[in-house]
């Protein structure tokens, strides 16, 4: 399997040396027999909401930003007393965006009110940390307390109160990138509030006679799919230091490719595969690994787009090693390897099209595509399929 990690770090040498595709949308429907909602900008944890088709109010969100209503038809968000929006049915990934509260395309994120709302919501977090999710601070919600209706207008006014009780005030930038971000990772995942995205290996047929060249294909998975998590956290914390949250990196990692990593291994468990042991952050058994990944970091710390096409070379690199695990697992009639790796390819098509946006929406007009052939190796690949699951006109 060596020959995998060599070309593509000769690739990441030619780019290292030479540095300094969208997504659509569909219409969402109704989950007519759903009860429980997620209201996400992050979680948004302790916001108001009113069943009002119920007649049940002043109820607040979990933890992780969830609702209940038994009847979806008419629900409306508060911040203290201060309406924000409603929504006249559940989405059908059941997640609740800003855009789904003001009735707009959940791709528009550069919307007045949409922005003005994210910057509102973000700056209302508790302990100011938007990576473990947004807890609305009760005691600035109190301020707001007549039945007003939310005025992007009149956001200075509201970002006024949270200044007040020290809260980090969040740009119009950084509330957009967030926001997208945090649409992207959803998209990324295939994430939906209503159904599981993590497969159980334990319910999946054990193969009999499984071939030591597939067990070979698995323990290499495991050490790519730990070498995909640490790189991306590891960038994510060296950019953000430096002033730029690449928020694609941290949530891809933490919320799919931790996915990845448990059905990988939990492969490895079945088969008794030895190398599967978890090693540090950035450290691996295999030396070409290894090697892979120094070479990955040094190229994503040059800057935070260098740091987004290094994400779209591992993703390329793991589809076109995963067309050829899941050929070989089908040629050995292993139908649980099969469907792990097809999961992960399919994981791998999203994470692709999550660094493109984010390369575009950083001003690289072709996204991955701008890394173009090296060495052999294409990383242009508009034919990727696009998860769109949750998208709303």
């Amino acid at each position: 399997m060596i020959y995998k990690t060599l070309l593509l770090g000769s690739a990441i040498t030619a780019s290292l040396l030479l540095s300094g595709c969208g997504s659509s949308s569909t219409t969402a429907t109704d989950l007519t027999s759903a009860t429980t909602g997620y209201v996400v900008d992050a979680a948004v944890a302790n916001l108001r909401y009113d069943c009002v088709a119920d007649n049940d109010m002043d109820n607040l969100t979990g933890t992780d930003g969830a609702f209940n209503c038994q009847n979806m038809s008419q629900v409306r968000f508060r911040l203290g007393n201060l309406v924000l929006g409603e929504i006249s049915s559940l989405p059908v990934d059941g997640f609740v965006f800003p855009q789904d509260m003001v009735g707009v395309d959940r791709t528009d994120i550069y919307d007045a009110k949409v922005t003005a709302m994210a910057q509102l919501l973000q700056s209302c977090d508790v302990d100011n940390d938007l990576t473990n999710g947004i807890q609305i601070d009760p005691d600035v919600a109190a301020n707001f307390d007549t039945n007003d209706t939310f005025n992007a207008d009149n956001n200075d006014t509201y970002l006024a109160v949270a200044a007040r009780y020290n809260h980090r005030i969040r740009t119009q930038t950084e509330a957009q990138a967030h926001l997208d971000a945090t649409l992207q990772t959803l998209l990324a995942t295939g994430t939906t509030a209503t159904s599981a995205n993590m497969i159980d290996v334990a319910t999946l047929p054990v193969t009999t006679n499984l071939s030591d060249e597939v067990k070979e294909t698995i323990d290499y998975m495991v050490n790519e799919e730990k070498l995909a998590y640490d790189l991306y956290n590891n960038l994510y914390t060296y950019h953000t230091a430096s002033g730029t949250e690449l928020f694609q990196l941290q949530n891809v990692a933490e919320r799919s490719e931790t996915v990845h990593d448990k059905l990988v291994e939990d492969l490895a468990l079945r088969y008794e595969i030895e190398d599967a042991a978890v090693l540090p952050s950035g450290e691996f058994t295999l030396p070409e690994l290894q090697s892979l990944y120094d070479a990955l970091y040094a190229m994503g710390i040059v800057s935070p787009e260098e740091a987004l096409k290094a994400g779209c070379m591992v993703e390329v690199t793991d589809i076109n090693d995963l067309n050829a695990d899941i050929a070989l697992a089908i040629e050995n009639n292993a139908t649980d390897v099969t469907t792990v790796f097809t999961a992960l390819r399919d994981g791998s098509y999203n994470h692709y099209w999550a660094f493109d946006r984010g390369l575009k929406n950083m001003g690289v007009l072709d996204g991955c595509c701008a890394i173009g052939t090296v060495d052999g190796v294409n990383y242009c690949h508009p034919e990727y399929p696009q998860n769109t699951h949750g998208a709303r006109r």
